[in-house]
């Protein structure tokens, strides 16, 4: 109820409550992202795989894509690998067979 509340208050004064959500979340994941050290990690992802826009059944708003969705899905991805990373290297990884079965988007075979 507070929620929609929000929602009607900004809209009726002529503003995207999405957009205020998207500009607010993105810095909040941009801190996250500084804060677990994953910036590194994302900005190697993004030089191997450049453009992750099409990863997804439906096309994204190109501005809410720059705005928050790249922001959001690279912050996921550093944050997966740096598991993955972890997890090879606790396992000791000289004889670990890593597969990665579930990228149905193509860029796996990259």
């Amino acid at each position: 109820m507070l929620l929609s509340l929000i929602k009607n208050m900004v809209s009726g004064v002529g503003l995207d409550y999405r957009t205020i959500y998207q500009v607010v979340s993105a810095h909040s994941l941009e801190s996250a992202i500084r804060e677990q050290g994953l910036v590194e990690l994302r900005n190697q992802l993004r030089e191997i795989i450049p453009d992750i826009s099409d990863q997804y059944d439906k096309p994204f708003d190109r501005e809410a894509y720059n705005r928050y969705w790249e922001i959001k899905m690279r912050g996921m991805h550093a944050f997966q690998m740096s598991c993955v990373i972890d997890a090879v290297r606790h396992l000791g990884g000289k004889s670990l067979v890593v597969a990665d079965i579930g990228d149905s988007s193509g860029n796996h075979a990259r």
